[in-house]
């Protein structure tokens, strides 16, 4: 009878591990069949903006030793990502101007990083941990990381650091050395990926308070190297920011403590909206004013003060888990909320990629909710409920998928979001620069002026209306508009060099020559503005000078050599170079 009874019990355990294995098998698959169909729109979506700069126009990309300037040559990028860096480069080897592979990347990690939700919600004991995975891949806030190309860096680097997360929690539970190591290599390639990332050991330490109650001397010791690793890094891309970028001045920089905290509070908020009412969604938003405070941002910044203290009053109970995700949500929203201004503060205070990481944070705490909620109802509420929740993915999932088509291509983009802000300076230059690209010369001077006309600061809008007039044979009255462009953004390089050319036109070669000699003071690496130099040297006759300058773009962009060497033989022929 004893042996009766266990070999039933053993059957009884093994098929509840087949069936438990068959719906894990299930679950998982649903989640990667939503997330391709989510994104089959865009499984050949077109370039969009940066995307050239970063991957098809990008010298280091194009070059044969590109791999290993990613590594050792920092002072040839804009940001010290290696590792997002050489992906793009083997990327370029296999698919060159092919989009399908680009775009399959990114699906593929963000799936891969849903999958990793899953397990890192299970290791903090959520019994809907599966839930977050797939309401991770539904969120319309995470559209934009995936289907625009040059967010690999967002994609590329939340596996990672999710790996590095669930190695820290094995090691904290079982103090095992090799957990400890996996989870600083992991952290390493998270960081070289993308640097904001950085966050990782404060949330080290907020995971130690959530699950002793405090902070010890031990937590801190253990996290000292993380703490080392990331601010080493953070220089560095600092330092890089710093020395490379030129802004795009849509925005006025954030001076003083007061607007920084002012901007911080409205994007956390705004954030925060986002994810519990994803509706509205737009590649650019418009800005909100730090200048003044009214009173709507005092009122919303005291409640959100106040419901952390409210929190911090429960933290023996509920609030410790509440803590947990909005902690984890802040912390890692840091780098974008105006305590720390990166390139893109120049230009916007809010943007969807940005949430990509902190967005956990707030599906973890959806999840533990719903648990909670879960345990309290009686069956057949229970059984609604799940039928509500269904309901729920199922409408985030149609919302990301229509949002998705909307970045199959760059007019489709920016009259989308013309649609839903008619306002945006900067959809209205962008339009104009597709159109100026296939010479619509009188359609683009449309859009420019229209950007003007809601921001006549805004300098690339200034530079593409003077390259119409340009391009329309009337340099002389294109060149106050580059010089307008330039008061109000004296780091512009394209105004420098579409300035001197147009100078060149006009016969005035020394001003073009003084022109590019002090864009080369704010960017001395610059190709274009050597190559500039080179045609006014030539049209001088100093052709000593003109061929000194050509050697050096060469030697900043030898992957570009046969296009040079082909500018160079007409340049410098003197048949063909009037004098």
């Amino acid at each position: 009878m004893c042996q009766f009874n266990w070999l039933i019990n053993r059957l009884v355990a093994q098929l509840v591990t087949f069936f438990r294995g068959r719906i894990t098998l299930w679950q998982g698959l649903l989640i990667v069949v939503t997330g391709l169909w989510i994104y089959s729109p865009v499984f050949h979506g077109d370039w969009l903006g940066d995307d050239a700069a970063d991957i098809y126009q990008n010298p280091v990309t194009l070059d044969p030793a590109g791999w290993w300037m990613n590594w050792f040559m920092p002072s040839r990028l804009t940001f010290y990502y290696p590792i997002k860096a050489d992906v793009q480069w083997v990327q370029w080897r296999l698919w060159g101007m092919d989009t399908l592979g680009y775009h399959l990347t990114n699906i593929v990690l963000h799936l891969c990083s849903a999958l990793l939700i899953w397990q890192l919600l299970a290791k903090l004991g959520l019994r809907f941990a599966w839930l977050g995975g797939l309401l991770f891949v539904v969120h319309p806030v995470t559209v934009e990381s995936v289907a625009w190309i040059a967010e690999l860096k967002n994609t590329l680097s939340l596996p990672p650091a999710l790996l590095a997360m669930c190695c820290w929690i094995d090691y904290e539970e079982q103090r095992r050395p090799r957990d400890y190591l996996m989870a600083a290599l992991w952290f390493i390639v998270a960081m070289l990926c993308k640097v904001t990332t950085a966050f990782f050991p404060a949330i080290i330490l907020l995971y130690a308070w959530w699950k002793h109650g405090r902070i010890g001397w031990r937590d801190l010791k253990i996290s000292t190297p993380f703490w080392i690793m990331a601010v080493a890094l953070v220089s560095m891309t600092v330092w890089l920011v710093q020395s490379k970028s030129v802004p795009m001045n849509y925005l006025p920089p954030l001076a003083g403590l007061g607007p920084r905290l002012l901007c911080a509070e409205e994007t956390a908020l705004f954030f925060i909206g986002k994810a519990i009412w994803p509706v509205g969604l737009l590649p650019l938003y418009p800005p909100w004013r730090v200048d003044t405070v009214s009173l709507w941002q005092l009122l919303s910044g005291l409640a959100l003060l106040a419901a952390l203290f409210w929190c911090w009053i429960q933290r023996k109970s509920w609030g410790r888990h509440v803590l947990l995700g909005l902690g984890f949500f802040l912390i890692n929203l840091l780098p974008t909320i105006g305590s720390i201004q990166l390139q893109y503060g120049s230009m916007v205070w809010s943007l969807d990629h940005l949430d990509y990481l902190s967005l956990i944070g707030l599906i973890g705490l959806a999840v533990a909710g719903l648990d909670q909620i879960n345990q309290r109802l009686s069956p057949l509420p229970r059984r609604f409920g799940m039928g509500l929740v269904a309901v729920l993915i199922a409408a985030l999932a149609w919302e990301s998928h229509a949002y998705a088509s909307n970045f199959a291509n760059q007019f489709q983009l920016w009259t989308y979001t013309l649609s839903r802000d008619p306002n945006s300076s900067p959809a209205y230059t962008n339009l104009g620069l597709l159109l100026l690209e296939r010479y619509r010369l009188a359609d683009a001077y449309k859009e420019f002026s229209m950007a003007l006309k809601i921001d006549p600061e805004n300098s690339e809008a200034r530079t593409g209306l003077g390259n119409v007039l340009f391009y329309s044979g009337h340099a002389s009255k294109a060149i106050p508009h580059f010089e307008a462009a330039l008061q109000h953004n004296p780091n512009y390089i394209l105004a420098y060099n579409a300035l001197a050319n147009a100078l060149i036109q006009t016969g005035d070669l020394a001003r073009a020559k003084a022109t590019c000699e002090t864009a080369l003071r704010v960017a001395p690496n610059n190709v274009s503005i050597h190559c500039t130099l080179t045609l006014i040297f030539a049209k001088m006759g100093d052709h000593a000078a003109a061929l000194e300058e050509f050697e050096t773009a060469r030697r900043l962009e030898p992957a570009n050599s046969k296009v040079l060497d082909a500018i160079k033989s007409m340049l410098l022929d003197p048949k063909q170079t009037p004098k």
